[in-house]
């Protein structure tokens, strides 16, 4: 929240979008200050066909933004996280640019 709240304090004339995958959308309701962040930003939530949609509370539902269509990658942040130990995996299952630029910058590195 504090770093949402400074975004759109810094960029007032800007409007701010958090994409995010189904399961992070069933999630939301437990996010820690939702509420106050729904004031800021909106949310885009993107279907994922391994992931049964929770019931949403409508006051997080009125502001949520749905792409229908299913993205060419259906794996997700918390995956890679859970799995980023076993590279050679990683490699075959990300995009070779999403792949490369993990490596390169150290991301999830120890």
């Amino acid at each position: 929240v504090d770093t949402v709240r400074s975004l759109v304090q810094t960029y007032p004339q800007h409007e701010f979008y958090f994409i995010v995958g189904a399961d992070t959308v069933n999630d939301l309701p437990n996010w820690h200050k939702i509420k106050e962040i729904i004031r800021f930003i909106k949310f885009i939530g993107v279907h994922r066909p391994s992931v049964q949609l929770a019931p949403i509370p409508s006051w997080i539902n009125q502001g949520l933004i749905w792409i229908k269509e299913e993205i060419g990658i259906s794996v997700s942040s918390s995956y890679i996280r859970q799995n980023i130990g076993n590279r050679n995996l990683l490699q075959y299952v990300l995009p070779t640019d999403v792949y490369q630029y993990i490596e390169e910058n150290r991301l999830y590195a120890d």
